[in-house]
């Protein structure tokens, strides 16, 4: 052990051309140099001892060099929730939703803070997440009472990586440690669709349930619209009447938001639908039209019972009070009815419907474009990615269809006789002139 210089006066400073080196005790040199300024003018430097000056002297040159080419120098001695809670206001804030911001730093909030935020950023290994996602296996959720899910820890995982790699974008940093780390996906539920006759079962037996007069309000035709529509249930639950045309020749709806609950905050509104092309006008049928023309009537008589504890939204499927259900809600409903029919309720959520609309469309050789613009999806190749367990059959029907082609017998050759009926073209006209058969 080094015995303290008594001739010295520590700390002593070294100061060069951009920042120091701190001599803070024998064998002890500190490079301090400021690395970058964050919002409200808050300051951020970099600090690092080393045993001899001439090391110390090499980092500060290497340090200054990167911050010189880049936004600030690379392994900024920040912890790891300060780096997070930088990244959110400026990078990832201004790009998302607002509740889904919030969503992100919840997750930062309770499944990272408290285990690794304290952790310098640059001292950050691919074991110490590691480590992060052995004790969430491990931690109980206080809102379910059960061990975290897979789908938690990958959602962590992607927040993490996304952190990360801002980081190295910006300079930042000049390494990544989720580069080294791997995480099991959670397994893929398989996707569960009702067959024609359970679908209409299930439709039946919704108008039986309703008959019974169980429901404080009537919720109507909502299960055949979204079975019909293949609407996302956030978008049916924000669904309006001034979004639907019931009039026209061919009834449809007009897709043009989503209504959003945040428990958390106890409220709700509306936002824009997922993507640009969510927002669609979906034809309906005759029938389902005429549901939706009595489902108003009893909506209004229901409204003017409730008096001033209503408040109105021109909501189509309101819940007692004149606001958006609760999704929550509505799917424990939705299995009540699927246990009414005799299958297994847990096999089934309200996506059931929309998977259900699309497996049955394509099967029944809908146009894939058609399907696709009805779910709203971005394009085609997402709506066939999504249902390829349809495409087999299809497949078969193309293998019949080309080999009947390709080797039945060709057509008898047409006499001379039937030269007679041969549309003739005169090629002297003009082309908008051509007479072409019918």
């Amino acid at each position: 052990m080094a015995r303290r210089n008594l001739s010295k006066k520590y700390p002593i400073k070294h100061k060069r051309p951009t920042g120091q080196i701190i001599e803070r005790a024998p064998n002890q040199y500190m490079v301090w140099v400021h690395s970058h300024t964050i919002e409200n003018n808050g300051k951020k430097r970099y600090t690092k001892t080393w045993r001899t000056l001439k090391e110390a002297d090499a980092d500060l040159a290497r340090v200054v060099a990167q911050r010189n080419r880049g936004n600030g120098i690379i392994d900024t001695n920040e912890n790891l929730r300060s780096f997070i809670e930088r990244f959110l206001v400026e990078a990832h804030e201004p790009r998302v939703k607002p509740y889904v911001h919030r969503k992100v730093a919840g997750a930062f909030k309770y499944w990272v803070y408290p285990f690794i935020g304290y952790k310098k950023v640059r001292k950050i290994q691919a074991t110490d997440i590691h480590d992060l996602y052995a004790t969430l296996r491990e931690k109980v959720s206080e809102r379910t009472g059960e061990k975290l899910s897979q789908a938690t820890i990958q959602r962590v995982h992607v927040h993490l990586r996304m952190v990360f790699n801002w980081g190295v974008r910006t300079g930042q940093l000049s390494r990544h440690p989720m580069e080294a780390v791997q995480v099991r996906k959670p397994v893929r539920q398989k996707m569960v669709v009702f067959t024609e006759e359970e679908i209409r079962l299930l439709l039946r037996e919704w108008d039986k349930y309703q008959a019974e007069d169980i429901l404080r309000i009537q919720y109507g035709p909502i299960f055949n619209l979204a079975y019909e529509t293949g609407m996302r249930p956030e978008e049916y639950l924000g669904l309006q009447w001034s979004d639907l045309n019931l009039t026209a020749e061919v009834p449809c709806i007009s897709v043009q938001r989503v209504a959003i609950r945040d428990i958390a905050l106890g409220g709700w509104w509306f936002d824009e639908p997922k993507t640009a092309q969510s927002v669609r006008n979906i034809p309906i049928s005759g029938e389902l039209a005429e549901r939706l023309r009595q489902h108003k009537i009893n909506i209004e008589q229901y409204r003017r019972k409730r008096g001033d504890r209503w408040r109105e939204n021109d909501l189509v499927f309101p819940n007692q009070t004149g606001e958006p259900l609760y999704q929550y809600l509505l799917s424990d409903l939705f299995r009540e009815v699927v246990n009414r029919i005799w299958l297994e309720p847990t096999d089934y959520r309200l996506y059931t419907l929309r998977h259900t609309m699309a497996t049955h469309a394509i099967a029944r050789k809908v146009n894939i474009k058609a399907v696709s613009e009805r779910l709203g999806h971005a394009n085609i190749s997402r709506t066939l990615e999504t249902y390829t367990h349809v495409l087999p059959s299809m497949q078969m029907e193309a293998v019949e269809t080309l080999g009947a082609i390709a080797y039945s017998n060709p057509p008898e050759e047409k006499s001379k006789d039937d030269s007679e009926q041969t549309p003739i073209v005169d090629l002297t006209m003009n082309e908008d002139q051509v007479q072409r058969p019918f």
